[in-house]
Formats: structure tokens, C-alpha cells, sequence
């Protein structure tokens, strides 16, 4: 976290652009079993987290807050009906998250705002 903070000082995203953050997290019964143990860790700093960041550190600063996600990080991240391999798939959480929905839905609610 405190490398994360410095590096964004450091290097801040380019001035004149919209940025945007979605946040996920999610009750640890309905995260992957790997993410877990990270989830309960996290969970004495903050129960909101997704398994690998809290929420609060899923938001660019300056960015707006888009959404907040029932899902665990690999939810989010990794298209699992496809991508990973079969040993990875069978460690997430299993349940069919709609990546391709949220993605649809961020573009359009993006352009549908945009200045």
C-alpha cells in the first residue's frame, strides 16, 4: 500500500482525462477458497475487500466511483469461461459473474456522460 501511494505521487495520471474506479468485494463465503485467507487478513484493516485490495485502495484518487461489485477480484478480473487455465478455473468462486455486462454498462453509462 504505502509503495502503491508513493508511486501514484510520483506519477500521476495524465491531467485532462476521466478516470473512473470500480470497487469490488464481497461476504468471504462467496469468494474464491484461495483468496480467502488474504480476505480474512484484509479484514482487519477493512471487511470490504475483494480478496486481494481493500476497497478503499481500488479508487484512483481523482477518479469518480463508478461502481461498488459483489465479487471477489478473480470475479472481476479473469474471464473464466475462457481465459485461464482449467487448474485456475477450478479454484474460483464458480459462480458465472457477468464481466461482459459490467464492461457493456461502464462503456455506456462513460459515453452517456461524457461531456
Amino acid at each position: 500500500r504505502r509503495e502503491r501511494i508513493a508511486w501514484l505521487a510520483a506519477k500521476p495520471p495524465p491531467a485532462g482525462l476521466a478516470y473512473y474506479s470500480i470497487v469490488a468485494h464481497a461476504p468471504l463465503e462467496e469468494m474464491a477458497p484461495p483468496l480467502r485467507l488474504t480476505a480474512r487478513q484484509l479484514a482487519a484493516i477493512d471487511p470490504r475487500n475483494d480478496g486481494q485490495l481493500l476497497a478503499a485502495d481500488a479508487v484512483l484518487p481523482g477518479s469518480t466511483l463508478l461502481a461498488e461489485v459483489r465479487a471477489d477480484h478473480w470475479d472481476v478480473a479473469l474471464p473464466r469461461d475462457r481465459g485461464p487455465p482449467t487448474l485456475t478455473r477450478a479454484m474460483t468462486s464458480g459462480r458465472g459473474y457477468p464481466r461482459e455486462a459490467l464492461f457493456r454498462a461502464t462503456l455506456k453509462w462513460v459515453v452517456a456522460t461524457a461531456p
